[in-house]
């Protein structure tokens, strides 16, 4: 299973921003954001862009969306941790689907 790496999508979505020369307050002008908040909450790796905002970006760079992901893999049994933090059915042994399978 595949994650994405919050942080590190973030420094690079800020590298991007610095490769091709804009700043925080350009982009928030071309996506029409009230503040720039958001857009420093996406480098900081707080959170991430949304579907919409990401192909708007693709857009204005020229680039994949995703060449702004960075994703990590992660084993079987750190998916299980997160599954369980997230959704919290440790209890059940084939998960919370599991009544689909």
């Amino acid at each position: 299973m595949y994650i994405i790496d919050l942080k590190r999508t973030g420094e690079k979505i800020k590298s991007i921003f610095d490769e091709k020369g804009y700043s925080v307050k350009d982009v928030q002008e071309y996506l029409g954001l009230a503040s720039c908040q958001a857009v420093y909450k996406w480098i900081n790796g707080a959170t991430l862009p949304t579907v919409d905002h990401l192909f708007e970006l693709a857009n204005l760079f020229q680039i994949s969306v995703d060449d702004f992901l960075v994703g990590e893999e992660i084993s079987k049994s750190e998916e299980k941790v997160k599954e369980e933090h997230i959704y919290g059915y440790s209890n059940y042994s084939n998960g919370f689907w599991g009544f689909c399978a």
